[in-house]
């Protein structure tokens, strides 16, 4: 049986996905509130794409529907 292997990005192409500086995500990894789970492989630091792509989908903020204006 197979294992795939999952979509690995580095800091700065996971920053960009999220519309954020690479500063902004390795800040809050300091402080030890990261905004991703993330991989050490030979010192390099990679996020995987399904959980930026979880990350976006909670962030994402329901718009009330409105009544139509008279």
């Amino acid at each position: 049986m197979a294992r795939t292997i999952p979509s690995l990005l580095t800091r700065r192409q996971a920053a960009q996905a999220l519309g954020m500086r690479e500063q902004t995500l390795a800040a809050r990894e300091s402080r030890g509130c990261p905004l991703l789970p993330k991989l050490k492989v030979g010192g390099r630091v990679l996020y995987r794409q399904a959980d930026i792509e979880a990350l976006i989908k909670r962030s994402v903020v329901s718009v009330p529907a409105c009544a139509p204006v008279k």
